[in-house]
């Protein structure tokens, strides 16, 4: 497996592991289910966005360079406006710590954009 695809594999295990130690302590009755409510489900919307992405990087990969570009922007256009209208959704009808939720959105967004930047540079070279 090449650099590029093991960091992609290498930062979904990273979240499961993190789902998986937050779910033990949850289960162990140290946090409430609110908290780890809001965890999961803004673990589970920064995956889908990261997901999204990863699928047009595919697309626009191996095209030509104004394809790729299309394809970069354009689904970073759509992946956010997706994630902000799932956020909304969110925190309008679902019962989750408000602060838990975005701050959890914000740091796996970012870790994810991370893993995407360090893909496309070391998958374009």
């Amino acid at each position: 497996m090449k650099f590029p695809n093991t960091l992609i594999v290498g930062g979904l295990v990273l979240t499961i592991i993190l789902f998986g130690i937050l779910f033990f302590i949850y289960s162990s009755g140290k946090i409430q289910s609110t908290t780890f409510n809001s965890f999961a489900v803004g673990v589970g919307l920064a995956t889908l966005n990261f997901l999204l992405g990863f699928m047009a990087i595919k697309i626009g990969i191996s095209r030509s360079d104004k394809i790729f570009i299309s394809s970069i922007l354009g689904g970073m256009v759509i992946r956010l406006f997706l994630l902000l209208g799932f956020v909304f959704i969110s925190l309008k009808f679902l019962e989750i710590n408000h602060n838990t939720f975005i701050f959890t959105v914000l740091i796996f967004y970012i870790y994810y954009l991370i893993i995407e930047i360090f893909y496309l540079n070391f998958k374009k070279k």
